[in-house]
Order: structure tokens, then sequence, then C-alpha cells
């Protein structure tokens, strides 16, 4: 029995039964559904009897995780923007340059805050706070912003939810069709923990939840977090875009030591090995 399990993420390119037989015996122990390009039940279903068709196939119990979106800000605009150093633009809603798919609150932000688009391949310096939802920033350099890409607000307080109505819909939707896991995006504190155990309760069931560790809140409470939820999942590029990439290993090996420490089980998760194709740090 293999102490390390492998979990594949299931994409339009692997959402058949043949592919994921094959997945199934070159090793893969868990199919993760990442609820943030799911829309719909119907397309949940297909992804779920396609994994169910697969393992009976094998006959090898197969699990599947649901890995909640959580209140992801992403770029809302009707065509990419490109941009040049120096440039002085608006973030926000209620028609900023750079439009987002959610008024995040701006609460407080720190001397030499910055903001991150698409994985930190954009940055941009912050130059005054117009108001709660709406940022005046400067470009660091020149790119292209595309729809949908992901914002990271390191240093920056927002004021989110620790699931949105979509979640709480994919949750209940996970229940009726019987989910092995959940895991929580944007885990803060041990406490976003009861938001989702309420609904399971009010379901009269129990399935395990993992807390995906993607932002400083969450390492600053991070053995609380670990003691409180069933497993921990280090989220790489999300926390090396909020805390700096050199940071990542050291953050990796405190959470993998507190997860064992609570015989917990922990997920490495996201780009182990991608950035060497292209780059030679």
């Amino acid at each position: 029995m293999n102490r390390t399990k492998i979990i594949s993420t299931i994409g339009p390119a692997s959402n058949d039964p043949k592919i994921l037989k094959k997945l199934i015996l070159e090793g893969v122990n868990v199919f993760r559904l990442n609820m943030s390009h799911i829309s719909s039940l119907n397309e949940l279903n297909q992804a779920v009897d396609s994994i169910r068709k697969a393992s009976k196939t094998v006959e090898k119990e197969i699990g599947i995780l649901m890995d909640i979106a959580g209140p992801k800000i992403r770029v809302n605009i009707p065509k990419q923007i490109q941009i040049k150093k120096n440039d002085i633009l608006t973030i926000g809603d209620n028609g900023a340059d750079i439009g987002i798919n959610m008024n995040p609150g701006f609460n407080s932000i720190k001397l030499n805050s910055k903001i991150k688009i698409d994985d930190g391949k954009l940055v941009f310096d912050i130059i005054k706070k117009i108001n709660n939802s709406k940022l005046e920033i400067k470009s660091l350099s020149d790119g292209i912003i595309k729809n949908r890409k992901g914002v990271n607000f390191p240093n920056i307080e927002l004021d989110l939810p620790v699931l949105t109505d979509k979640d709480i819909k994919d949750i209940k939707m996970g229940l009726d069709i019987n989910i092995d896991w959940f895991a929580l995006s944007f885990v803060r504190s041990k406490h976003d923990y009861d938001v989702i155990k309420n609904i399971l309760d009010n379901h009269n069931t129990y399935k395990p939840i993992i807390a995906k560790i993607e932002k400083p809140e969450a390492v600053k409470d991070l053995e609380s977090i670990i003691k409180k939820f069933d497993g921990a999942l280090v989220a790489r590029v999300d926390l090396g875009v909020e805390l700096g990439f050199e940071m990542v290993p050291i953050i990796q090996k405190r959470i993998i030591r507190s997860c064992h420490k609570h015989g917990k089980p922990v997920i490495l998760a996201t780009q182990m090995l991608e950035s060497m194709i292209t780059n030679n740090i």
C-alpha cells in the first residue's frame, strides 16, 4: 500500500472513462474536480460518472475530491488590455480600467503593497486608494491582461466571505452525488471549517474537509487550522504570489511537519516542476 498518493485534476481533455482508466492504471488514487471551471450539475454529474465507470472497470476504489472555488478574485474585462511599464490604471469594480469579478472591500493597505495578476506575471504598485472598491495602480512591466486571470492582493486586508453563493450550491451538489472529500480555498482561520461543517450538519452527513493553505493569514494561524481541519493542501503558486516564491519551500516544510505531528494528510499541489521547463531558476 503506497503511503504517498497521486491526485490528478480532471479537465476537458481527460473527462473520458477510457483516459481515466489509463490514469488509474498509472497510479492515480484520487481525482480532483476544480469547481472554478465547473458551473452546472450536468457537468459535475458527467465528470463523476466518468470517474466511477473507470473505477468500476479496473475494480479499484478511487476517491473524488471537490475543490471549492472560494472567493477567488479574477479579471473581468470584455477584451484583453495591452499595458506598458509605468501606465497608470484603476482596478476594482464600478467602471475601473481593470474590472474584477467581485468587490473585495479594500479595508486596509500596508506600505509597499502590490497587486499581482496571472500568478504574478504582471505586477503593479498601488498609488492610492480611491474608495473601498477601487484602487489607482502603476504597472511595473509591459504585458497583456487577459480575462479570467487570477488577481492577488498581498498585504491588503480584504473583506471577503468564506463561501460564495456558488460554493454553497456546489457543496450541496457534491453531497447529493456523494463526493468523498471537500477542499476549502483561501482558508484564513480555523473558524472557516465551521462554515462548511454547518452545511454538512444540515444534511446529516460527514465528509472530510481539506484546508488549502494559500493566504498569509493561514500561515500565521497554521497550527490551529491543521488541528481543526481533516488535512491540508499546500497551494504553492498562490503562496508564492502572496508571500514570495523563495518562501514556499520553507512554509511547505512547516505545513508538512505540522500535518505529520497531528496525524493529518497533506497534499502538495501545483507546478512542482513546471517552472523548470522554460526557466533555469
